[in-house]
């Protein structure tokens, strides 16, 4: 989609904050105030970036409201697949990038009978699980789709959001319940993975997986295209955990062995009502190191790149261990 085409996130936030998103938590700072509209990094707007200081999940402050969202979504987004017929997307080859994530959930696929994917409407990873895992029924869950549809005999599709008012479509309990790059783009991140938890049988693990902005500089866009209107979320590994244990969900597994991604296998189990536990030198090692990217998005503008990597390579020489935060 070129970014000429987008209108409905390219008005104005129509919906501030008083707390954070995640911890509910007032205290928060600026870190910074620009983002890339939709996926187009070139093309960027203001965007204020709020860190809480409590959980340390990055959330934008104002930021589009569900409404607003829930058009682009539909209207907008929904574009790039329904282009493309369903006969097309069930003849496509495993991408690189699915079978990654099918090996990272494979130790944990053996006794699904039940999987849905979330937000995947270019039908690569639910086609792929399906023809790999016969035995399975899988299930996807898609604004994007025009119709509810059964296209394999072990694959239905569900048009809409995952929302309760389309749980009557949904077909619950699910075994496993998989969400690739979907909660970043949540409102309300503790209603999302509830519902998620909801809708998972007793011993039912979800998969998360999502954008992590503490990956090497000289392989990210610059700052200003890394934050994006329709991210009104960034997460820290501090703040992810905190997240998922907070509504029932405990993490056995965690990867970040892409330096680009977080995924995250989690287990239902009992609510955690702990406080989150970020520690001030913690914050301020992030804060230092969002102040390194930018100065590094900077020196790619107006020095040779020569100049800028080797500025990147000497912060992430002293910023050992900064990926595990």
């Amino acid at each position: 989609m070129e970014a000429k085409d987008v209108c409905y996130i390219n008005q104005a936030p129509d919906e501030f904050l008083t707390g954070c998103p995640v911890c509910g938590a007032s205290d928060s700072l600026v870190v910074h105030n620009r983002g890339a509209l939709y996926n187009e990094p070139t093309q960027s707007m203001e965007l204020i970036s709020n860190m809480c200081k409590s959980c340390s999940v990055i959330y934008s402050n104002p930021r589009h409201s569900d409404s607003v969202s829930a058009v682009f979504y539909k209207e907008e987004q929904g574009k790039l697949h329904c282009n493309q017929s369903i006969d097309q997307l069930l003849l496509q080859d495993a991408k690189a990038r699915t079978n990654i994530r099918l090996e990272f959930v494979r130790p944990y696929l053996g006794d699904v009978r039940k999987l849905l994917e979330i937000g995947g409407g270019g039908l690569n990873f639910a086609v792929t699980a399906a023809r790999r895992h016969e035995e399975i029924q899988v299930d996807e869950i898609d604004p994007s789709f025009l119709k509810d549809d059964d296209v394999l005999p072990n694959l239905h599709l569900i048009s809409g959001f995952m929302e309760r008012s389309n749980l009557h479509k949904l077909r619950p309990p699910y075994d496993f319940i998989a969400a690739f790059h979907v909660l970043e783009h949540q409102n309300d991140p503790v209603k999302f993975l509830m519902f998620v938890r909801e809708l998972l049988s007793y011993d039912g693990y979800a998969c998360v997986e999502i954008p992590y902005p503490f990956s090497p500089f000289w392989i990210r866009k610059p700052i200003d295209g890394s934050f994006r209107t329709v991210h009104p979320l960034n997460f820290t590994r501090q703040s992810l955990r905190y997240l998922l244990k907070k509504c029932g969900l405990t993490p056995v597994v965690e990867d970040v062995s892409s330096q680009t991604m977080v995924q995250v296998i989690a287990k239902k189990g009992p609510k955690c009502n702990d406080p989150p536990s970020v520690s001030n030198s913690d914050l301020n090692r992030m804060i230092g190191y969002l102040n390194h990217w930018k100065r590094y998005s900077a020196l790619c503008r107006v020095r040779p790149f020569t100049v800028a990597r080797v500025y990147a390579d000497v912060v992430w020489r002293i910023s050992k261990g900064i990926n595990e935060l």
